[in-house]
């Protein structure tokens, strides 16, 4: 079975996430990454072109620009865009990578394994979140 990584962002620099990271750590498991970038106001996109264009010939990686609903509140615009990214997709299984998310080489193989052996249509993994304190001035921004 084919995995889709599926990975939605947005002012993803000045936010501080290390969305690189995040997205080299699901090379063990992607059969492709669709990327939606949603009209940042900071650099992001000139990085994930830059991301696209060095891992590209290993892995194909699609950008794509997705305009977030500006009367949403980010949760729901970040849902909006990630629905759009999956229909897009076109392996048999999506992953949903999140800009704070970083997969442990363990489970991006074991991902991969399960992937062939689901008998459902969904499959949840245990995770930890490590929060950095932020400031008013990034919240406000999305």
């Amino acid at each position: 079975m084919s995995i889709s990584v599926i990975f939605v962002g947005k002012n993803l620099i000045s936010m501080g996430y290390c969305f690189w990271e995040s997205l080299q750590s699901c090379f063990p498991f992607a059969d492709e990454i669709l990327i939606s970038e949603g009209y940042s106001k900071d650099d992001t996109m000139k990085y994930l072109e830059a991301f696209s264009k060095k891992y590209s010939s290993f892995i194909p990686v699609t950008l794509y620009q997705d305009a977030w609903e500006e009367n949403s509140y980010v949760g729901e615009a970040i849902t909006k865009a990630t629905e759009k990214v999956i229909k897009r997709a076109n392996c048999d299984w999506s992953y949903i990578l999140q800009a704070d998310e970083i997969i442990h080489e363990d489970l991006a193989i074991y991902i991969k394994e399960i992937s062939n052996k689901l008998e459902y249509n969904s499959a949840r993994f245990n995770f930890f979140h490590f929060l950095k304190e932020r400031s008013e001035e990034h919240t406000s921004e999305l």
